[in-house]
């Protein structure tokens, strides 16, 4: 092998230019894979133009391991892929083969030229399936800031010229080409929208249709920029295929920028993502955040944006959490109605109800993550809850029937901390409404007997609606305190007051002799 290798490297060096036959003979001939590499390094070595027309003329011969160590030393074949490239005969095939295989970008110009108008249609069309794979990292790596500019520009810039030339030669994925090729900030797509050229359409047509991975890239990545083109935003919130809804939703991300969430709120809901908490089962794990940041930023229904945030939490995912408190802070707050209708189950604790009912889905779930681990979704969960708190139902509870009442007052006690707190500063309140209303919310939420105090002041110096309304409602009391309270009233000078007393005491009795105890 040593002698070999001085063989070789005599090849490598001689004056004598038959050497180069020499070598390629071997392509031909030789099966070790040894010796057939040392013949390939020592043609590189070659300083003739021979040596690398050699190599391309052998090309069928190479084993996919030799093409692969001629990666390290594109240059040396350039000049001779391109002449024949430009030259358009029998090898043009081999030198597109060739060009695709080393990535060789300085190749697109020609392979563009030949994809618009090569004679041949089979050559035409794998020149183009060649610019479209050479040209797909180099928009991907400007998409990721890793710009080879020297290189890209010069492309972009032919290939903005076959988009204008379009009508000539008719080959749509040129214009592919074009954007998987382009940045966003590149002048010549921007430049397409600013003047509104003929050929805006054309790129809009297959913004809208390409499934190309790099051109739905381009099209979602738009959510991104500070100034969208119109004709761009009305295409993010129309196009709708599952390829779409992946690439923008990997492009809004978990923790999106306050950027896109204006874009989403200019844009809304768009039409690849709709669906509601349905579209989590379709979507992996890691872009359950997005669409709830998504549905926060752009859904135009609460409710459903709850649903949504609800179905995530229990699914999980990375920033799952962070992107739920995010939504849930941004979500617009319900009518009290709403709140007051869906309750009702939950607050009978009606299972088979609850299972049938979306609503008394959504609360019974929203009153569970009120236990989560998360601070800042606890917050945001009492706020969307917050016409359930006891302060903002104060004025619905003297409307109600006593029943009705303490079936919402259980779940308001199970969503308000504060509501004890509330309801005594009420019960204090200047206006006798507010005491009224405080009065009939100690009944809803059955906190009589735990405010004695407030009742005994009530009982005795206050307006006499309010103290009739306070004999009734601590006829449902059940402590020695409020009946004692209650008979106090039984020595005031006959009234309504009285009245409303002896009706209260006599109600406790019944129920306490039903329940075998003594008043």
């Amino acid at each position: 092998m040593q002698s070999l290798s001085t063989t070789y490297a005599t090849l490598s060096t001689t004056r004598n230019e038959a050497a180069v036959e020499v070598l390629a003979s071997v392509l031909s001939q030789a099966t070790d894979d040894s010796v057939r590499m040392m013949a390939i390094r020592a043609m590189q070595l070659r300083p003739e133009s021979r040596a690398p027309e050699a190599i391309f003329e052998n090309w069928g011969l190479l084993r996919d391991q030799e093409k692969l160590t001629l990666r390290d030393n594109v240059s040396w074949l350039e000049k001779t892929v391109l002449d024949q490239l430009k030259s358009a005969h029998e090898s043009t095939g081999t030198a597109i083969e060739v060009a695709r295989f080393l990535s060789m970008t300085s190749a697109v110009r020609p392979l563009i030229s030949l994809a618009e108008s090569c004679n041949d249609r089979e050559t035409q069309e794998t020149a183009t399936r060649a610019i479209l794979e050479l040209v797909a990292p180099l928009g991907q790596n400007a998409r990721r800031d890793h710009d080879q500019q020297s290189v890209r520009l010069p492309i972009v810039q032919r290939l903005a010229e076959s988009v204008d030339t379009f009508s000539v030669h008719r080959n749509a994925s040129l214009v592919d080409a074009f954007l998987i090729a382009s940045y966003w900030g590149d002048r010549e797509l921007r430049q397409i929208f600013a003047d509104q050229r003929q050929s805006m359409k054309l790129i809009i047509l297959r913004l809208g249709k390409t499934k190309h991975p790099a051109v739905v890239e381009l099209l979602a990545g738009y959510v991104r920029r500070k100034k969208i083109p119109s004709q761009v935003c009305e295409l993010i919130h129309e196009r709708n295929d599952v390829h779409f809804r992946a690439s923008l939703l990997t492009a809004i991300g978990s923790e999106p920028p306050m950027t896109v969430i204006h874009n989403l709120r200019s844009i809304t809901m768009p039409k690849s993502c709709v669906g509601g908490a349905a579209l989590l089962d379709l979507l992996p794990a890691s872009l359950h955040a997005a669409l709830v940041q998504l549905y926060g930023a752009a859904c135009l229904e609460p409710i459903v944006t709850m649903h949504v945030v609800v179905k995530a939490l229990k699914l999980g995912g990375p920033k799952t959490g962070h992107a739920a408190a995010v939504a849930l802070s941004r979500c617009e707050i319900l009518d009290i109605d709403y709140w007051m209708r869906a309750a009702v189950p939950v607050a009978d604790d009606d299972l088979e109800e609850i299972a049938a009912d979306p609503d008394a889905q959504l609360v019974k779930s929203l009153i569970d993550l009120l236990d989560h681990k998360d601070a800042a979704i606890v917050r945001g969960v009492r706020r969307v809850l917050g016409p359930m708190h006891a302060e903002a139902m104060l004025p619905r509870m003297g409307a109600l029937r006593p029943r009705s009442r303490r079936r919402l007052g259980r779940v308001i006690m199970m969503i308000d901390l504060d509501a004890i707190d509330r309801v005594r500063d009420a019960l204090r309140h200047s206006v006798l409404n507010k005491r009224l209303e405080a009065i009939a919310m100690a009944d809803a939420l059955g906190l009589v007997d735990l405010l004695t105090d407030s009742f005994a002041h009530i009982s005795t110096e206050d307006h006499q609606e309010a103290r009739m309304l306070a004999a009734d409602v601590m006829a449902d009391a059940s402590s020695e305190e409020t009946l004692q309270l209650l008979t106090d009233m039984l020595e005031l000078p006959a009234s309504p007051v009285r009245d409303a007393a002896e009706a209260a005491v006599l109600k406790r009795r019944k129920v306490n002799q039903r329940s075998g105890t003594r008043s």
